[in-house]
This record gives C-alpha cells, structure tokens and sequence, in this order.
C-alpha cells in the first residue's frame, strides 16, 4: 500500500506539472445545419484576427478554417464574423463558393480585436441558396481545456491519497 501512495505521490506532481503547462484558452465547437447539410468545424475560444482582418464595430475574418460538410473531406474556408450593427451571423467561404450567409444574431462578445465566441443555439436565416432565405441552426459548445481536465485528475487523485493514507498510518475511517 505504501508503494500505491508513494505512486499516487508521483503521479499528482507528474499532472500539476502537466497541468501548469496547458495552454489557456479554449477551443469552440461549431455545427450548423440548414438546407439539409451539416457544416462542423473549430476555432479558439478567443481568436486573435490578423490586424487587417479587424473592422472595428462591423466585425472580423477568420482564414484557412478546417471545415468538414457533411462528414466529408475537411477543406479550408474563411470567415466574417459580423457585429449587430452588420445585422449579426457569418459568412462561410470555400474559394469563391459562399456556403453560408446568415445573419441576425451576434455571435462573439468584446472588440472585433480580442472577440470571445457566445456559446450556445442561435436560430440564423441563410441567404446563400439563391436568396432563398432558409432557416439554418448554429451550436456552439466549448470543449475542456487540457488544464481543467489535468485539475480533475489531481483532484481525484488527492482524494485518493488521503483516503489510503489514513488507511496506511491506522486512522480511523469515517464514513
């Protein structure tokens, strides 16, 4: 049993460590769905436009994004992300091809420079399909940060070396 704790010892400085490490900022899953397709993709949390991307107050470009359709082969797209007054949403862009043209909904909070994406289920109108103005569904959801989820492990892991350590050194356990 000592060797265990000696073990589980190792172990939380291994993840503290780890932990201490990770990087900070998030990642955001994107899925939207409208006129029978299905476009995913991710972006950091907090994305950080190039300079000549950035309309303060109208909104921001994000380049060369990973986006699958559908399940299939991931190609690379841009994206403008508009700001309320711009009437909100985003257009997706694979070469010359406009996949998406929505609007209606802000999607990120703070100065076009330094956004932070809203999670959450936003109800967006398209326009991409011939004006056809087609109702399409954006879900945002965060994923965990390596850090948060390496804080679990420690935490746990805590738990456990105290538990057996009381065992070890002949305390009483309560229960």
């Amino acid at each position: 049993m000592k060797k265990l704790i000696g073990f589980f010892g190792w172990a939380l400085l291994l993840a503290l460590s780890s932990a201490s490490l990770a990087k900070a900022d998030g990642i955001d899953n994107f899925t939207y769905t409208a006129g029978g397709n299905t476009f995913t993709w991710q972006l950091p949390s907090a994305p950080l436009p190039a300079n000549a991307d950035i309309y303060p107050g109208l909104g921001l470009t994000l380049n060369n994004v990973l986006v699958t359709e559908n399940g299939g082969t991931p190609v690379l797209a841009t994206f403008d992300f508009y700001s309320t007054w711009c009437a909100g949403g985003f257009d997706m862009n694979v070469g010359n091809n406009v996949l998406a043209n929505t609007g209606w909904q802000q999607l990120y909070q703070g100065w076009e420079g330094t956004p932070t994406f809203l999670i959450g289920t936003f109800q967006l109108t398209d326009y991409a399909a011939n004006d056809d103005n087609f109702p399409g569904t954006l879900v945002i959801t965060n994923v965990p940060e390596p850090a948060t989820l390496g804080l679990l492990a420690v935490s746990v892991s805590l738990l456990f070396l105290g538990f057996a350590s009381r065992k070890v050194i002949g305390l009483p356990v309560q229960s």
